[in-house]
């Protein structure tokens, strides 16, 4: 079974109207992979520690459980540092955005990174780029 993998998720204004969609994916994918860890983070301009959801492979994961803050603009560094900070050791991580940072992208972390973006004009300078698209 796949081990721990971190999913961030772009709260800021532009993707509100998408958040349903990003949470029933999310829900997917931890329903079908099944890792041993899931951590789901949440960020706008900061990550929302309130909000920072941990499961491992036999919790149930539903979109109540996710509760979704956020609102106005987007970084994308705070969620990696947090990785970093918390020692969370990813197989990799699968961020949900729109691709639109306020801020430059962070530098390209040793864990692979797939993007889902919302935006079919926008591909990340580095990672894997996936689209969601309506």
């Amino acid at each position: 079974a796949p081990g721990t993998y971190v999913v961030g998720m772009d709260t800021s204004g532009s993707t509100h109207h998408q958040i349903h969609k990003f949470l029933a994916e999310i829900c997917a994918i931890h329903d079908d992979l099944r890792p041993e860890r899931m951590v789901f983070i949440q960020c706008d301009t900061q990550v929302d520690e309130t909000r920072i959801v941990d499961v491992d492979k036999d919790q149930e994961l539903t979109t109540e459980i996710l509760n979704v803050g956020g609102g106005g603009g987007t970084l994308f560094q705070p969620v990696f540092d947090w990785v970093h900070e918390h020692d969370v050791d990813p197989e990799g991580m699968v961020f949900f955005t729109d691709l639109c940072p306020c801020d430059d992208y962070p530098a390209e972390p040793a864990y692979p990174v797939l993007w889902v973006s919302t935006d079919p004009d926008q591909v990340a300078p580095w990672g894997q780029t996936t689209y969601l698209l309506q």
